[in-house]
């Protein structure tokens, strides 16, 4: 008697599990589909969302570090001719130069998306490490209401302001095509023109 509810507690046990497996094996997010072999795919909905590839975050990627040789960003200068001359100025314009900013003009640029046009690619090469930038302004702000619901909430100490939330990205740059530019990782917030210019520099 005990051998027989033992085997049949077995079955409803396997029984169970079998079900289960085959239900998680026949569920598929909309957003990204598991193939038999592991294989993702990244699916974009309606909006042109699709989940960012965060295979590159994380400490060193899972690489040793590598030693990199930096870009030469530099201007070399010399002082002005008139030894009593201020040459505040004439330093930061060299400093404005290698500094200089360059508007991203693509309208939108998506959560997962590598590429994006900007307006003059030529101060640019494969290789460079640069920061793509997402200013906060005011338009952003009203649109994300503060950081939280500003009609609830009147304290103005808690609401985000300007330059509070700036969103910065370091990206090597992998491809130039023209003045279209690819990363080696994807950027994880929509650069929306709507709202704040984006920048690399």
């Amino acid at each position: 008697m005990k051998n027989s509810i033992k085997l049949l507690l077995t079955g409803v046990v396997s029984a169970l599990c079998a079900g289960i497996l085959r239900a998680q094996d026949s569920w598929q997010s909309q957003l990204l589909k598991v193939a038999g072999d592991g294989a993702l795919t990244y699916i974009q909905n309606a909006d042109g969302f699709v989940l960012p590839d965060f295979s590159q975050a994380g400490y060193r990627n899972g690489e040793p570090v590598p030693i990199i040789d930096m870009p030469d960003r530099t201007e070399t200068i010399s002082p002005l001719p008139d030894v009593a001359a201020d040459n505040t100025a004439h330093i930061q314009a060299a400093i404005n130069k290698v500094s200089a900013r360059t508007n991203i003009t693509t309208e939108k640029v998506m959560p997962g998306d590598y590429s994006f046009s900007v307006a003059d690619a030529d101060a640019y090469k494969v290789g460079y490490l640069i920061c793509v930038k997402y200013p906060t302004t005011t338009a952003w702000l009203e649109a994300v209401w503060h950081g939280g619901n500003s009609k609830r909430n009147t304290d103005e100490s808690m609401k985000w302001k300007t330059s509070d939330v700036d969103m910065s990205y370091h990206r090597y740059i992998k491809k130039i095509e023209g003045n279209v530019v690819t990363l080696d990782a994807p950027l994880y917030y929509t650069l929306d023109k709507t709202y704040a210019q984006a920048y690399i520099r």
